[in-house]
């Protein structure tokens, strides 16, 4: 008869966490469409970056990885195809991605859109979504004064972003630059000085009524809670190397006072490093960042195995990684963009948001291990030193692989 003892049973969730880590090795991670809203000369202008191979394989949500879904094959087959081929394919599914898209004014008036324009990438290394910018319009009569945004649940989150402002305020931004195209919809800016509209709406649901005029605007607290959403989801589901750098943390010891100063340390580098990425002080691109944090990742496990003392330098090695992840959570937040009404709110809403995301990882370390199994004298033998060993792991090969996609 075999006996299963608690060690035991460790040993294999130990050995089942190491096979779907290595799983993930190969992620192709999601992140939602962001649509920018103009208006000039009675006309609407959606201007939407977006994964157009998520979109046309219905991978979009549900998924933060593509290599989850059924539709893996065909996600991989048209991320190999040449911007004129996935064009075509878009154009056979042109008039079903319209019919998803659910646009209305105050009244109820379900609002007709055209397909102006469709800018595709070249197709570059296929494990790396290609951005997209697919360009929508639409004629607004006389009586429209807000219009409200919906698109199929298929096409997974969107964050709408507009300027509650009238078509007076619309100011051309390129006008007065060498070789600029008046007449492109891309090249209408807004005077920044008036109210923004920002929402982040999750796939199926209806987003808040977006102002055409003065008078309506989304609320501070909305948009708030839009981005503390953002940077919580950034860390839960979708951030898994910042995961396995919080965990590689705890791993150390599960002693309370040693994890505060760490997180605190962390919390203070990547905050800075945020807002200086953010305003555009501090500009490192993603081919360098990237890898450094994967590598991140293994040299702190490698202090884990090395020893179990909390020492003055292991505060210092995570505040210089905390520099690094703040790097990535700016380009993140980059991409998605702040609102610019709100643009102090959004970016501390965000930051809190990625302090929650990292504070759940812990209290689930607290309660999954070190609460139960902490103080037992096998805690580090059977699973620090296992844990440390599979995270570090996977943050090598994380690193070989982004490594490879920046030389």
């Amino acid at each position: 008869m075999v006996i299963v003892t608690r060690p035991r049973i460790l040993q294999i969730l130990l050995c089942l966490t190491g096979l779907l880590l290595a799983a993930v090795a190969h992620a192709h991670e999601s992140r939602p469409a962001v649509a920018e809203l103009r208006v000039a000369e009675h006309t609407l202008t959606a201007s939407i970056r977006l994964n157009l191979e998520a979109l046309i394989s219905q991978t979009a949500t549900e998924h933060q990885d593509s290599d989850d879904t059924p539709q893996a094959q065909r996600y991989d087959q048209l991320r190999r195809m040449s911007p004129e081929l996935l064009a075509e394919a878009f154009r056979e599914n042109q008039s079903g991605f319209l019919d998803g898209i659910d646009l209305r004014n105050q009244g109820g008036l379900r609002l007709a859109l055209n397909v102006e324009s469709l800018r595709i990438p070249p197709v570059g290394d296929i494990r790396l979504p290609r951005d997209t910018v697919l360009l929508l319009t639409t004629v607004l009569d006389e009586g429209t004064r807000s219009v409200s945004w919906r698109w199929a649940r298929a096409n997974g989150a969107i964050i709408l972003r507009a300027e509650a402002i009238a078509e007076s305020r619309i100011v051309n931004h390129r006008s007065t630059e060498a070789g600029a195209d008046r007449n492109d919809p891309l090249s209408v800016s807004i005077d920044t000085s008036a109210r923004s509209f920002s929402q982040l709406v999750r796939p199926g649901e209806k987003s808040d009524l977006i102002a055409i005029e003065p008078g309506e605007t989304r609320s501070p607290g909305s948009t708030f809670l839009d981005y503390l959403i953002l940077g919580y989801q950034h860390i839960i589901p979708k951030g898994l190397d910042h995961i396995l750098f919080v965990i590689g943390l705890f791993l150390l010891t599960p002693r309370l006072r040693p994890i505060l100063w760490q997180v605190s340390m962390f919390t203070l580098a990547h905050t800075l490093t945020l807002a200086l990425g953010v305003t555009g002080l501090v500009d490192l691109p993603a081919r360098l960042v990237e890898p450094l944090i994967a590598l991140s990742i293994s040299v702190i496990c490698i202090e884990n195995l090395m020893g179990c003392e909390f020492r003055s330098r292991r505060l210092a090695l995570v505040f210089a990684f905390g520099l690094l992840h703040g790097l990535g959570f700016a380009g993140v937040l980059s991409d998605i963009g702040l609102s610019p009404g709100h643009f102090i709110s959004s970016l501390l809403a965000f930051n809190l948001g990625v302090e929650l995301g990292q504070l759940s990882v812990i209290l689930l370390c607290f309660a999954l291990a070190g609460w139960w199994f902490g103080n037992r004298d096998w805690y580090r033998r059977l699973v620090s030193l296992p844990a440390s060993l599979l995270i570090g792991t996977v943050g090598v090969i994380w690193f070989l692989q982004r490594l490879q996609i920046t030389l």
